[in-house]
C-alpha cells in the first residue's frame, strides 16, 4: 500500500474531501487486487490451481532482501508429546502436516513459549510445568533465529543468528537463555529477551502472528469487538504510531516544563544582577559614609556632653528641694513628742492597775461557784443513786413473788402424780413408744432409698439439661447466622457491587449520598470500602484490627454530620446503624514512618493493605493506630517475640496472627483468641464467588441445625420423661416425710410426760421458805427510801441560793472590768493615732533622707561622667583635626618628593582641604542621642555588610556584575528559542495527528476492501466496520443472494464459513502487516474441500508475493495438492503411536 502512483501526499490528503478521499481508497485496493490477479510479484503463478514445484520457483528474484526475526529451527526435549525431536524451517512457506495427536500443535507451542509466552497465550494449559512430557521433570524448547536482516538486534554481539533456550522445570517457573551465532551465553534474563521480541517485531501474542487451533476456531464467534478492534491497531502498526504521537506530546511538555524553570532561573539570574548591580554602587559610595561615620562619631559625643549637663542640673534642683523638706519635718517631730503623748500614757497606766484589782476580786468569785456546782452536781448523783435502788429492789420482790407461787404450783403437780390411777397409764406410754420407734426405722429406710433414686435422677435430669442448653444455644446462633447471611444474599443479589456486606441497608444509603446534593463535602465511607488486602490470607486479621472502623462514614463539619445522620435514620430501618466520624479532610497521607512498628521477618497492618482514600486511610490510622498492629504467623512466633520486654518491637502496640487471636506485649503481656473464623467485609473475592460462598454457607448451616434440632427434641423427650419420673419420687419422699414426722412428734409427746419424784418435793419446800424471808427483808428495807430522798432535796435547795447570791456579785465586777476596758481602749485609739502621724512623718523623713543620699551621689556621678565625656569629645576632635592636618601635610610630602608640583591641586586634595576648611565643632548640635546613635548603628551596619561584602574581592565586583548580566541575557535568549520549538513541536504535533488520522481511514478502508475481496471468491460478501472513538470492530459476513442472511453477524455462520471468514480477516491484516513470520494451527478443519482448497490458493498467493517473510501452516488434512520447492517445504510427521496409517 503506497501512494506513489497517487496525486497526493500523505499531507495533502488530509484536506481533500471524502468523495475525493474515497476515490483515492478505491484506486489503491484496485493497484492491489490488480497486482494479486495479474500475478506481477514475484513468485506469483498466473492463475489459480494445483501448486508444482516448478510453478512455484519460477521467476525467483536473484537476491531477495532478508527479514530479521525468522524462524530457523525449533528443538523439542520432553516437551509435551516429543521426547527429542528438531525442526529446521524454511524462510518463506513451511506445511506442517500430521494426524491429530502426531505433535503438530506442540510444534507452535514450542515456539510461543521459546520466545517468552506463557501458558495462557498458547491456550493449551494452566502453568508452563503442564508441557512437561508425563513421566520427566523437565522440558528444553530450543528456538533459534535470523539476525541477519536490517532491523537486526545487537548484531555486532549475537551475530547472524539468535538461539533462545527456555528450560521449563517440574516444581514450576522456567530459566531463559540468549545465546549468540557461536554458541556463547549472552544473557539469562527475561528483560533481555522481550527487548529483542520488541526489536525484531515477533508478536507470539498477536493471532495475526500466530493463530492457534483454539483462537481459529472461536476467533470471529466468541472474540469481543473491543478485542478485534486491539488486533486491527497492532497488526495495522497504528498503535505505534499512536504512541508516538503521545510521546511528542509528552516532549511538548516537558519542553514547557523547561520554559517554566528557565524562567524561574531568569528571575533569580535577575536579582543576582540586581544585588551585583547593588554592591558595585556599594563600593562607589563606601569612603562617603566613612567620613560620615567620623562626623556622626563626634556629633553623638558632643550630644553626651549636652545631656550629662543637663541631667546634672536637674540633680543639684531636687538635692535642694530635698534637704529644705527633711529641715522641716525634724521641726515637726520634736514639737509633738512633749505635748501630746505622756498624759494619755499616764491615763492609760491608771486604768490598767485598778482593771486588774477587779480581775483578783473575780477569780474569787468564780472559785466559789465553781465549789458550789460541785456539791450541787454531787447532790443529784446521790438522789438519782437513791431513785436507782428503789427500783431495783421494786423489780427483785416483783421476781421472788412470781418465782414462790412458781415453787408452789410446781409443788402441788408432783403431789397429784403420786397418786395410784396414774401407773397403768404409765405402762401403755411405754408400749406405744416402743411400737412408734419401730414404724419410724422402717419408714426412714424406705425414705432414704427413695432420697438415693431420687438424687440419681436428679443427675439424669441436670445431665440432659446441661446437654440441652448448649444445643438451644447452638441453634440460636445457627438461626441468627442463616438470617444474617440470608439478608446479605440478597443484599449482594439486587445490587452490583460489595457494599451489601456492610449490611442489606449500605447500598441504598450509598446511593442517597450520591444523590443528595446539599452536601458542602460529600461524606467519606464505609472506610471498609476503600480497603485492599495485599495478601488474602491475612485478610481476617486485617478485619479484625479494624472492626469497629470498617462501616464508619466521615465528615468534615458539623453541619453535613447532622445531614448524614438524618440519611441514616431514614434508610437504616434494619441492623446497626453507622457511626459517623466528624474531622478535617487531608489532602497527604499521616507520615507513620515515625511511629510504624516492623521488623524484617514481620510487618504491620499499614503495609498489608492498599487504601486508596486518603481521608480513609488517615482515619483509620489515626483511629486503629494501624501502623503499630504488627501481623505475626503464630502463636509460638508471637510467644517468642512479644513475652519479653527486650525482644518487643519498638512502637508495638498489639498483635495478630493468622487466626485473628490478639496478643498484647510485655509488660502487659496477654493473649485473647478470636470468636471470627472468616473474613466477612475484606474478602477478596468477586461478586459472584461472594454469592455462591453465602449460598453455600447458608445451605451448609441449614444442614447443621436440621440436625441440632433432631437432637434438641431427642434431649428434650428424655428430659420429659426423667422429670415425670422425679416428681413420682419426690411425692412419694413428701408422703413417707409427713409419716416419719408425725411418729416423731407423737413419740416426744409421749416422752415428754414426766415421772414423779418424790425426794424434789421436800427441796422444792425448803427453797420456797427462803425465798419468803428474803421477800421480807427487801420490803422492810423499801419503807427507809423517801427519807433518804427528802433529805438530799433540802441540801440541794440550799446550794441554789447561795450560788445565786455568787452569780450577782460576780456580775457587778464584770461591770467595772467592762468599763474600765472601754476607758482604756478610747485612750489607746487616741495613742495610736498620734503613734501612726508620728510614725508617717518619720517614714517621710528617712524617705527624704534616702533621696537626699542618692541625689548627692547621683549629682557626683554626673558631674563626673560630664568631665570624661567632654574631655573624651574634645580629644576626639583634636584627633579628627589632627588626622586631617596629616593628611594635607602627607599630600604636601607626596607632591614634593616627586617634584612635579602643580599650581591645582588634585581631586582628593580638594576634598582634604575641603574638609580642613569646613570642620566645625559640633559641641552645639541639638540632636538627640537617640537619632544620633540609631543613625550611627545603621551606617556602620551598612560599613560592615559592604566591607563583608566586599571583602578582599572588591576589584572583581565590577567583573562579576559584567558576567552576570552577561548570563542574564543568555538565559532569555535560551527561553526565546525553547518557546521557538515549542511552537515547531506543535507544530509537527498537528501535522502528526492528521497523517495519524489518515492513516486509519486508509487502513481502514485497505482492510475492509481486501476483506470483501477474499469472500467473494466463495460468492459472500461482508463489511468490517471499525469504530475509533468506541474502539470497536465488528465484521459481518453472509452469502450475497440470501436476502435476511446476507451481513450477519460471524456468530450465525456455520463452522466451515466462520473458518472461511477467518481466513479471509487474517488475509486482509496481512496485507497491510509486516511481522517476521506468520503462523496458523490446523485453519482448514472446518472447511469443506472447495472453500479449503481456495484459502490454500489465497494463502500460498500471498505468501509468495510478501518474499522474505516467513509463513508457516499447520494441518491435519491431505496435502497433496502442494509441491515441496525451495521456497516451499513440507514436513510430515508420525502418527501417533497406536495409531494405524
Amino acid at each position: 500500500m503506497s501512494l506513489e502512483n497517487s496525486q497526493y501526499t500523505f499531507h495533502s490528503l488530509q484536506d481533500v474531501s471524502k468523495e475525493d478521499f474515497n476515490k483515492e481508497v478505491d484506486r489503491i485496493t484496485k493497484e492491489v487486487d490488480q497486482a494479486k490477479d495479474d500475478g506481477s510479484a514475484p513468485g506469483v503463478p498466473a492463475k489459480r490451481g494445483r501448486y508444482t514445484q516448478e510453478a512455484s520457483s519460477q521467476s525467483q528474484p536473484s537476491q531477495v532482501r532478508p527479514v530479521s526475526g525468522t524462524i530457523l529451527e525449533v528443538v523439542l526435549e520432553d516437551f509435551l508429546c516429543h521426547a527429542n525431536m528438531k525442526v529446521t524451517l524454511n524462510k518463506e512457506i513451511n506445511f506442517i502436516v500430521g494426524r491429530n495427536g502426531s505433535g503438530k500443535s506442540a510444534i507452535l507451542t514450542a515456539l510461543v513459549v521459546a520466545l517468552g509466552g506463557s501458558a495462557s497465550t498458547t491456550g493449551r494449559g494452566a502453568a508452563l510445568k503442564d508441557f512437561i512430557k508425563h513421566g520427566c521433570n523437565s522440558a528444553r524448547v530450543t528456538c533459534v533465529i535470523s539476525n541477519a536482516g536490517a532491523m537486526s538486534y545487537k548484531k555486532e554481539i549475537y551475530g547472524e543468528k539468535i538461539s533462545v533456550v527456555r528450560t521449563l522445570h517440574g516444581t514450576g517457573g522456567s530459566a531463559i537463555k540468549l545465546r549468540s551465532e557461536r554458541g556463547k551465553l549472552i544473557s539469562s534474563k527475561m528483560e533481555d529477551l522481550r527487548a529483542m521480541t520488541l526489536q525484531l517485531g515477533i508478536q507470539v501474542d498477536n493471532p495475526i502472528s500466530v493463530l492457534d487451533q483454539n483462537t481459529a476456531r472461536h476467533f470471529l464467534a466468541q472474540s469481543k469487538p473491543e478485542n478485534k478492534f486491539e488486533l486491527f491497531m497492532r497488526a495495522t502498526n497504528l498503535d505505534t504510531l499512536q504512541k508516538i504521537y503521545v510521546d511528542i506530546t509528552l516532549s511538548v511538555d516537558k519542553i514547557k516544563q523547561e520554559i517554566a524553570k528557565k524562567e524561574r532561573q531568569l528571575v533569580d539570574n535577575n536579582l543576582e544582577v540586581k544585588e551585583a548591580e547593588r554592591m558595585y554602587k556599594l563600593l562607589a559610595n563606601l569612603e562617603i559614609d566613612r567620613d560620615r561615620t567620623i562626623d556622626l562619631k563626634m556629633e553623638l559625643l558632643w550630644a553626651e556632653v549636652r545631656d550629662y549637663m543637663i541631667n546634672l542640673q536637674r540633680v543639684q534642683k531636687d538635692l535642694a528641694k530635698a534637704q529644705k523638706e527633711k529641715q522641716h519635718l525634724e521641726k515637726v517631730l520634736s514639737s509633738a513628742e512633749s505635748t501630746e503623748t505622756e498624759p494619755l500614757l499616764q491615763e492609760i497606766e491608771s486604768l490598767k492597775t485598778e482593771v486588774k484589782a477587779f480581775e483578783d476580786e473575780k477569780k474569787d468569785y468564780e472559785n466559789n461557784l465553781k465549789e458550789l456546782k460541785i456539791q450541787y452536781s454531787a447532790l443529784t448523783q446521790k438522789l438519782r443513786k437513791i431513785e436507782q435502788e428503789k427500783c431495783l429492789k421494786e423489780r427483785r420482790i416483783k421476781d421472788d413473788m412470781k418465782t414462790i407461787n412458781e415453787y408452789k404450783s410446781e409443788i402441788r403437780s408432783q403431789e397429784q402424780k403420786m397418786l395410784p390411777e396414774h401407773v397403768e397409764m404409765r405402762r401403755k406410754q411405754k408400749e406405744e413408744i416402743h411400737e412408734l420407734q419401730k414404724l419410724k426405722e422402717q419408714k426412714t429406710e424406705i425414705r432414704n432409698a427413695k432420697d438415693r433414686e431420687a438424687q440419681e435422677l436428679q443427675r439424669q435430669l441436670s445431665a440432659a439439661k446441661s446437654e440441652l442448653f448448649p444445643l438451644q444455644q447452638k441453634k440460636r446462633q445457627h438461626e441468627e447466622t442463616i438470617r444474617s447471611l440470608s439478608t446479605t444474599l440478597q443484599g449482594l443479589q439486587s445490587n452490583e457491587s460489595n457494599l451489601s456486606l456492610f449490611g442489606p441497608n449500605m447500598p441504598e444509603l450509598v446511593r442517597q449520598i450520591e444523590l443528595c446534593n446539599k452536601f458542602k463535602k460529600r461524606p467519606v465511607g464505609p472506610l471498609g470500602a476503600y480497603v485492599k488486602v495485599k495478601d488474602p490470607k491475612w485478610a481476617l486479621a486485617v478485619e479484625c484490627a479494624m472492626k469497629s472502623r470498617l462501616s464508619t462514614f466521615v465528615v468534615e463539619n458539623i453541619d453535613d454530620q447532622r445531614l448524614l445522620q438524618s440519611l441514616i435514620k431514614k434508610t437504616m430501618t434494619r441492623g446497626h446503624p453507622p457511626s459517623v466520624v466528624r474531622c478535617a479532610f487531608t489532602t497527604s497521607p499521616f507520615d507513620t514512618s515515625g511511629t510504624a512498628a516492623r521488623t524484617s521477618e514481620y510487618c504491620n497492618v499499614l503495609d498489608i493493605v492498599e487504601i486508596t482514600n486518603v481521608v480513609a486511610r488517615n482515619m483509620l490510622v489515626d483511629s486503629c493506630s494501624l501502623e503499630k498492629i504488627m501481623l505475626i504467623p503464630s502463636d509460638d512466633e508471637c510467644y517468642r517475640l512479644l513475652s519479653n520486654v527486650r525482644s518487643v518491637p519498638r512502637n508495638c502496640g498489639r498483635a495478630f496472627t493468622l487466626n485473628a487471636d490478639t496478643y498484647m506485649p510485655a509488660p502487659r503481656y496477654g493473649s485473647y483468641a478470636s470468636n471470627q473464623r472468616s473474613a466477612t467485609i475484606l474478602q477478596q473475592s468477586s461478586r459472584a464467588e461472594i454469592i455462591s460462598q453465602t449460598q453455600q454457607q447458608i445451605e451448609e448451616l441449614r444442614e447443621t441445625l436440621q440436625a441440632v434440632q433432631q437432637s434438641i427434641a431427642t434431649t428434650s423427650n428424655d428430659t420429659i420423661n426423667i422429670s415425670k419420673q422425679l416428681e413420682i419420687c419426690r411425692n412419694a419422699q413428701k408422703k413417707l416425710s409427713a409419716e416419719i414426722l408425725s411418729a416423731t412428734a407423737k413419740l416426744e409427746r409421749l416422752k415428754d410426760i414426766e415421772q414423779p419424784d418424790t425426794n424434789s418435793v421436800s427441796v422444792l419446800r425448803e427453797e420456797l421458805q427462803s425465798r419468803e424471808q428474803e421477800l421480807l427483808q427487801l420490803k422492810n428495807s423499801l419503807d427507809d427510801i423517801p427519807a433518804k430522798v427528802k433529805f438530799v432535796e433540802a441540801e440541794k435547795d440550799e446550794l441554789k441560793l447561795k450560788g445565786s447570791d455568787v452569780q450577782a456579785k460576780l456580775k457587778e465586777v464584770n461591770d467595772r472590768i467592762e468599763n474600765h476596758q472601754i476607758k482604756q481602749k478610747t485612750c489607746r485609739d487616741q495613742l495610736d493615732e498620734l503613734q501612726s502621724a508620728k510614725a508617717g512623718k518619720k517614714r517621710k523623713l528617712e524617705q527624704v533622707s534616702k533621696q537626699e543620699d542618692q541625689l548627692i551621689v547621683r549629682s557626683n556621678e554626673l558631674e563626673e561622667k560630664h568631665t570624661k565625656a567632654r574631655d573624651a569629645a574634645v580629644k576626639y576632635e583634636d584627633h579628627v583635626r589632627s588626622d586631617l592636618e596629616d593628611r594635607k601635610k602627607a599630600k604636601e610630602d607626596r607632591e614634593k618628593a616627586k617634584e612635579a608640583a602643580d599650581a591645582a591641586p588634585s581631586n582628593s586634595q580638594k576634598v582634604e582641604e575641603i574638609r580642613l576648611k569646613e570642620f566645625q565643632s559640633q559641641s552645639n548640635t541639638k540632636r538627640n542621642v537617640e537619632v544620633i546613635d540609631r543613625e550611627l548603628r545603621t551606617l556602620n551596619k551598612k560599613l560592615a555588610s559592604a566591607e563583608r561584602a566586599l571583602g578582599e574581592n572588591s576589584g572583581s565586583i565590577e567583573v562579576q556584575y559584567k558576567e552576570k548580566l552577561i548570563a542574564y541575557k543568555t538565559t532569555e535568549k535560551y527561553i526565546i528559542q525553547l518557546k521557538v520549538n515549542a511552537e515547531y513541536m506543535k507544530l509537527a504535533l498537528e501535522q502528526r495527528k492528521g497523517l495519524y488520522h489518515t492513516q486509519k481511514k486508509l487502513m481502514n478502508g485497505v482492510v475492509s476492501h481486501q476483506f470483501t475481496r477474499v469472500l467473494r471468491f466463495r460468492n459472500c460478501t461482508g463489511t468490517v466496520r471499525v469504530n475509533f472513538e468506541r474502539k470497536t470492530l465488528d465484521i459481518s459476513v453472509g452469502p450475497v443472494d440470501e436476502g435476511e442472511r446476507a451481513g450477519l453477524g460471524t456468530s450465525s455462520l456455520s463452522g466451515g464459513e466462520r473458518s472461511y471468514a477467518t481466513m479471509a480477516f487474517v488475509i486482509a491484516l496481512w496485507n497491510v502487516t509486516e511481522l517476521p513470520f506468520y503462523y496458523l494451527d490446523e485453519f482448514d478443519v472446518f472447511m469443506d474441500m472447495l472453500n479449503r482448497q481456495t484459502v490454500l490458493t489465497l494463502l500460498l498467493r500471498f505468501a509468495k508475493q510478501k518474499v522474505g517473510f516467513q509463513f508457516g501452516f499447520l494441518t491435519p488434512l491431505d496435502t497433496t495438492a502442494i509441491t515441496g520447492s525451495d521456497r516451499v517445504t513440507i514436513f510430515r510427521l508420525a502418527d501417533p503411536r497406536g495409531n494405524p496409517q
